[in-house]
């Protein structure tokens, strides 16, 4: 009877050892996974944003609703007018979670809107800023197409030579970078491309 009762127990246990093997797999993909998307639950349509507007940081940081935010000075013609473009997501670090690139527009009142980033990501359960990306008047050095790719965060910005008009970049530069755990540094050289209007036009 102790004989058959101890070959049951060690039957059992062997079963249930068994069983663990095969779920902590899945478990341990499942908590990758949730972390990984963490992110994606930041409402960044509806967050506060340090934006540079072509010059120094403003003096107060802007409280970004439904993905935009403006404000008038009054017996001013001034205006502070900023808006999100584009929101992508992707891993940056290489921890297998992933980051958040925001690319912003904005304008102060004058002819020009200017554009730049902001990369996120969580740290402790909580949106850091990871860096920053620079950027320009939308005609000339604003941040354009981004993208996360295998590691790396490609960036296009207008790139207008003289002969340009200045509302219309004849060029675009798109420069890759990569995190080296402290910042994002440039990989390789900056490609140029010029931009074909008419075939543009025919997509449109």
């Amino acid at each position: 009877m102790t004989r058959r009762r101890a070959c049951t127990v060690r039957v059992n246990m062997f079963v249930f050892l068994l069983n663990m093997l095969v779920l902590l797999p899945s478990f341990g993909r499942t908590q990758t996974e949730g972390d990984s998307n963490r992110i994606r639950q930041v409402d960044f349509y509806n967050f506060t944003y340090q934006p540079y507007c072509g010059g120094d940081k403003l003096d107060e940081p802007v409280q970004v609703k439904q993905g935009a935010f403006e404000r008038s000075f009054l017996g001013q013609e001034d205006f502070i007018k900023f808006q999100i473009s584009e929101i992508i997501f992707g891993d940056l670090t290489g921890d297998k979670r992933n980051e958040a690139v925001v690319v912003t527009r904005c304008s102060t009142g004058g002819t020009a809107t200017f554009s730049e980033g902001f990369t996120y990501t969580m740290q402790n359960g909580k949106v850091r800023l990871l860096a920053r990306l620079k950027g320009g008047d939308v005609a000339d050095g604003g941040v354009g197409k981004v993208q996360i790719k295998d590691g790396l965060l490609k960036v296009e910005r207008s790139a207008p030579t003289n002969q340009a008009a200045h509302c219309c970049p004849d060029y675009v530069a798109t420069t890759t970078y990569r995190w080296n755990g402290h910042d994002l540094v440039q990989v390789g050289l900056t490609e140029r491309r010029r931009i074909d209007r008419a075939n543009d036009k025919k997509k449109d």
